[in-house]
């Protein structure tokens, strides 16, 4: 059973996307300026067109097996609801540091005084030790259990945010930001493979309640952050974003702690 591993490796890769990302963009800007950095479009294109050649004969249809009649999408919704809730209560409270970090961070150095490249850094460095903690968190939760790391993460979260903020333009904060990216990504994989763990016919169908909450909460915390960014300032923001983590750490502790039946 390493549901924890697979999960690692789909996230994996998208984490290392985003922090190759900012790196290439900020290259492209100061070699062509802000006007064309239209001429990475051939590089995406090709990236596409090697991809389909990649996997246009990968076969991923399984052999067709006499399935049982399925269990109704109301009945689903109904048995896990409880589950659904408390994972909901803590994608929403940590959404709003994994906005300010993600989506808010290369604004917040620039702030300080610092460069676009520092900004550019500053998000790939943490986009990095994500990845490392993405590929990790869920590999180790297969030996240790999810309903642990995500408490490790939890506690670690808002801490290290207070202490990053603290410490901001002086070399500890990188260090903080890397352990930060660490625990605050690593969450993602580890509540696909909570959810992945449930024994159910409709495993699709509780991937897709997943990846809506996610996009919601998440959307949500990138508005509410922007909002109030504007309105006191992103310092006070990220300080709020800390202490606002602490309202997910409830959630977490009422999550069962063996598999779901």
């Amino acid at each position: 059973d390493k549901i924890g591993f697979g999960m690692s490796m789909y996230m994996l890769g998208g984490e290392l996307a985003r922090t190759l990302g900012p790196l290439i963009i900020l290259a492209a800007i100061s070699l062509w300026g802000f006007e064309h950095t239209y001429k990475l479009i051939p590089l995406s294109v090709g990236t596409s067109i090697l991809l389909w050649f990649k996997l246009k004969d990968f076969s991923i249809h399984r052999k067709k097996e006499e399935r049982k009649e399925l269990i109704s999408v109301k009945s689903v919704i109904i048995k896990y609801k409880t589950f659904f809730l408390m994972i909901t209560g803590f994608m929403l409270f940590i959404s709003f540091m994994k906005a300010s970090l993600s989506i808010f961070l290369p604004t917040f150095i620039t702030s300080q005084g610092n460069s676009l490249w520092a900004g550019g850094i500053n998000l790939a460095i943490f986009q990095l030790a994500g990845a490392i903690g993405t590929f990790a968190s869920g590999t180790i939760s297969d030996k240790i259990g999810r309903r642990t790391i995500l408490l490790i993460a939890g506690f670690s979260n808002p801490i290290l945010m207070l202490i990053f903020v603290y410490f901001q333009n002086t070399v500890f904060s990188y260090f903080f930001l890397a352990l930060l990216g660490l625990t605050l990504v690593s969450s993602g994989s580890v509540l696909l493979a909570l959810v992945q763990d449930i024994p159910t016919d409709r495993p699709a169908f509780m991937n897709g309640i997943y990846m809506t909450i996610n996009f919601f909460v998440g959307s949500f915390g990138a508005v509410f952050i922007g909002y109030i960014g504007d309105t006191m300032g992103l310092e006070n923001t990220f300080y709020l974003a800390a202490f606002l983590a602490v309202v997910a750490i409830p959630f977490l502790i009422k999550l069962p702690k063996e598999k779901l039946a």
